[in-house]
């Protein structure tokens, strides 16, 4: 064994009793080589210590044994002396040589094994040796060095923090939608800046109220994270104004998104907008590439859960005041809504007005069901809202000779709700998507969000010509846009007067006048 690497000379030797043929001693000693490659590339200092790449003297342990083909027949591993002084002799007659070559011989199991230079082998073992030495972990967070990783620095505490070993309270990460000021076409509303989205998207019931152009109709169903559908009924191009920083999108128009606007991935990537959820805000560079911060903010349309603070028992046909909690810590006139899959249990919970005293408000529930029923504890049962434009609408219980009181506060509870289902609340189901665009224009059978848009595109391309000359050399005296748009508008109003195409009437056939004849 002389003629092995030290290395790994005390490895084959524990194996040396299981070995007894020359295939398998090559393949132990395979394995060892490959061992010790592997570990020795991940310190470079063993790997000096150990052997020296460049010296040839020392060649590969699969290079080294290459005995002739007669000789394996008189071999003999039984004996640990003669098997060692066999090797040796056969290592010395290789390291002799002083220069080899790809060589193939032929093992007793009739496999061919080919030799390889030293120098070859060597020089990839190095270059496998560097590019893994090239590999750096950033810098431990315990002890500052960097070839590992901070989970297994060897002077982390073994509890709490990993530097000092004392309990930190995680960090709250918010789970509500990120919101921000913005202008929309020069209109203020808060926008959902949404890095889950690929497209950006603005509800139609918005888009009318603020001034657009260029509408384009077309039709396509989406789908949103959960499989909700979303209606698509155009797009168009907005002005998105964020401070000083003006930004344009075309956005995609949805008859049922649950906000004014969306700005999603196409409005992010294009305008180079970082978020920071630690800080809570975000970044866009302005026209001098400088980055401009916008603070997030809490929408005031946002609906927090309410949940019940213990867990109650309501007996069969009972209702029962229950305390319940909130995120909010006091505030006054909350809307309260219940949460919707508690009617199919026929457990039925009033809208109404709560105000907030430390996180808690109390809520009549009433159990219409002829057994008794249980709430565990934090079971939602509703949602609170700051939302101004919600309506509560007041009912009177209609007696009836053949009913309880309970079942009159249950039929009244019904009626409330299929009334309140009626209302337009983003956040209950909302049929718009069955919405179609009517307004048309009967000469191109272009489609249009408002009457109004319809008449500015009459007026701009689909009336007569003469009627819009006529009109413009009308009022092209006059000096003061503003006034001149105003009188233009009180004329296209009566455009019939400057309509110079015949009238038709038609007038249905009459039977003659029987005369006396």
């Amino acid at each position: 064994m002389s003629g092995i690497n030290p290395d790994f000379r005390k490895e084959l030797l524990r194996r040396e009793s299981s070995i007894n043929t020359l295939n398998e001693f090559l393949k132990y000693a395979k394995i060892e080589q490959d061992l010790h490659d592997t570990f020795g590339s991940l310190s470079l200092d063993s790997q000096q210590r150990h052997f020296n790449y460049n010296h040839p003297s020392i060649p590969p342990l699969t290079a080294a044994v290459n005995p002739p083909k007669q000789y394996y027949h008189t071999m003999k591993y039984n004996n640990p002396v003669s098997h060692s002084t066999q090797l040796q002799s056969s290592v010395s007659q290789r390291n002799s040589i002083p220069t080899l070559g790809n060589r193939t011989f032929m093992a007793p199991d009739r496999k061919q094994i080919r030799n390889y230079p030293p120098q070859s082998i060597s020089q990839k073992k190095l270059s496998n040796s560097q590019s893994l030495s090239q590999h750096q972990f950033n810098d431990c967070k315990v002890c500052g060095r960097n070839n590992h990783r901070t989970i297994d620095c060897y002077y982390k505490r073994t509890i709490g923090c990993f530097n000092c070993g004392q309990d930190h309270n995680p960090s709250t990460i918010t789970s509500f939608p990120v919101y921000i000021k913005i202008r929309v076409n020069d209109q203020p509303t808060e926008a959902i800046v949404d890095t889950g989205s690929a497209i950006s998207i603005i509800h139609s019931n918005f888009l009318k109220t603020i001034h657009h152009q260029n509408f384009l109709y077309q039709t396509h169903l989406c789908q949103t994270a959960n499989s909700t559908p979303l209606n698509i009924i155009g797009q168009i191009k907005l002005e998105i104004q964020i401070k000083s920083i003006k930004t344009y999108v075309t956005a995609h128009v949805a008859t049922n998104l649950i906000t004014s606007i969306l700005l999603g991935n196409d409005w992010i990537n294009s305008n180079h907008v970082h978020l920071y959820g630690d800080q809570k805000q975000l970044t866009i560079p302005d026209q001098h590439d400088q980055l401009i911060s916008i603070p997030y903010v809490e929408p005031t349309c946002i609906n927090y859960p309410a949940l019940l603070v213990h867990e109650i028992t309501l007996p069969p046909y009972s209702q029962k005041l229950v305390d319940i909690t909130c995120q909010i810590a006091n505030t006054n006139n909350l809307i309260f809504e219940p949460y919707e899959r508690h009617i199919s249990k026929f457990i039925f919970i009033p809208h109404t007005l709560l105000n907030i005293n430390k996180n808690h408000a109390k809520v009549l529930l009433i159990n219409a069901h002829n057994r008794q029923q249980t709430l565990s504890k934090n079971t939602r049962i509703g949602t609170l809202s700051r939302d101004a434009t919600f309506s509560i609408y007041a009912t009177s219980q209609v007696p009836t000779k053949h009913n309880s009181i309970l079942n009159e506060r249950h039929q009244t509870s019904t009626r409330h709700y299929n009334r309140l289902k009626s209302r337009a609340v983003l956040r209950k189901k909302d049929n718009s998507n069955h919405e179609k665009l009517n307004i048309i224009c009967h000469h191109c059978n272009e489609h249009f969000l408002s009457g109004n848009d319809l008449q500015k595109h009459l007026r701009a391309e689909c009336y007569s010509e003469q009627i819009r000359k006529q009109i413009f050399e009308s009022t092209k005296h006059i000096e003061n846009p503003k006034h001149r748009l105003e009188i233009q508008d009180i004329l296209w109003r009566n455009k019939i007067l400057f309509d110079p195409t015949p009238s038709i009437i038609n007038i249905p056939p009459q039977s003659a006048i029987k005369t006396a004849d």
